[in-house]
């Protein structure tokens, strides 16, 4: 699954004729001024990065002028904005959307998503919306809606009726829920939050912010939006890795492979250590891929050590050696290193990390390697 920005969301929405707010996606903030112009009125600049919590992080800000939306876009431009769900490092802004200012008188919530474990589309709704949605909303309404059959119009009413709208909305409001819908299962999306699904004070419906995940197995049906599937990982920091994502403890994880990673963090905590992250630099791993992965670590804050695990299948463990060498003498790293590596060349790489002069230890297995990394990363 990759998820979108806002502004892609509201796009992809507005293709199935399901109301949004009038806004303008711009990359500077002389731009973001043009735009708060060409809109007029009191405008909202929203930050664009992939998670939630903007609001209360001081990424959504309502601009009275154009000025004002130029200071706050150059303010946001460029700079790692920090929520809840960002984790300490936060995600750097590189778009903002300027949108027009909406009167809302009331929330609600809509949600459709994947549940695996029934193979059904869930439906989400709730009478409260907005900010803390999940601490707000005890007794949220769903509905099961089996994909063979798709969503009832009378499930559409219910949730419509449930929303506690007025009379005359909720003709407007079945529509919405059931073009939601059928978004959904044209996009091939995972889930599509909209939250809020606003009235207005002249009583109508607009989806004032969403949120959206797109599977990645169906992109060959959508090639009209295919560099929406080629971003970097909304945890990377634009020339960084797409597998790299941060975490809070101190060993810094570098492994080829997504499951092999897993095992390794899965290890790492067995034993009571804190891996520093997840990397999965690839079965084919390349010089490119492992100058990232130590640039990365090196930076990020609180990683006392490295743990390097590599299967030599495709790729050749003493290419992989030479490799982390080479980089770890020109980056003059001095963290402790513990190696395991099996497969292709193994025992050639193993001599060349113990002919360098890096602070380096080669591990017979996975455990061995991870008891180790673990009593350096609390003696350093």
């Amino acid at each position: 699954m990759i998820e979108i920005l806002e502004y892609q969301a509201k796009e992809l929405l507005g293709n199935f004729h399901i109301p949004v707010p009038t806004g303008i996606a711009v990359e500077t903030s002389e731009a973001a001024e043009r735009a708060a112009m060409t809109l007029g009125g009191p405008v909202m600049v929203k930050a664009q990065i992939y998670v939630g919590a903007r609001g209360k992080a001081g990424g959504v800000v309502v601009c009275q002028s154009a000025k004002e939306a130029h200071k706050v876009a150059d303010r946001l431009l460029g700079n790692p904005l920090v929520t809840e769900q960002t984790g300490k490092e936060g995600q750097r802004v590189k778009q903002v959307w300027v949108e027009e200012f909406v009167d809302i008188e009331k929330e609600r919530y809509l949600s459709f998503g994947l549940n695996f474990k029934t193979a059904c589309i869930e439906l989400l709704a709730s009478r409260e919306g907005g900010v803390n949605v999940e601490t707000k909303s005890k007794n949220m309404l769903k509905q099961i809606i089996d994909p063979r059959v798709g969503l009832q119009p009378f499930q559409a009413r219910e949730v419509a009726y449930y929303f506690d709208l007025d009379a005359e909305l909720i003709p407007a409001a079945v529509q919405f829920i059931q073009s939601v819908y059928h978004a959904f299962i044209e996009s091939d999306a995972c889930f599509i939050e909209i939250n809020p699904l606003a009235v207005t004070r002249d009583q109508k419906l607009l989806a004032v912010d969403v949120k959206m995940g797109l599977d990645e197995n169906a992109a060959f049906r959508h090639q009209d939006r295919a560099a929406w599937y080629l971003r970097e990982s909304p945890f990377s920091s634009g020339d960084a890795l797409p597998g790299y994502v941060p975490l809070d403890g101190n060993i810094g994880c570098i492994v080829n492979g997504a499951g092999l990673a897993m095992a390794t963090m899965d290890m790492i905590k067995l034993h009571g250590g804190h891996p520093a992250n997840f990397l999965d630099v690839g079965g084919d791993i390349t010089p490119d891929q492992i100058n990232k992965a130590f640039e990365l670590l090196v930076r990020q804050q609180g990683v006392r050590t490295m743990l390097i695990h590599v299967f030599g299948g495709i790729v050749r463990c003493d290419d992989v050696a030479r490799g982390v060498v080479s980089v770890a003498e020109r980056l003059n790293v001095r963290l402790p290193i513990v190696v395991r590596m099996a497969g292709t060349y193994c025992e050639l790489a193993q001599e060349l990390f113990q002919q360098s002069s890096l602070n380096v230890v080669v591990s017979p297995s996975l455990r061995d390697a991870v008891i180790r990394v673990i009593d350096a990363s609390r003696e350093t």
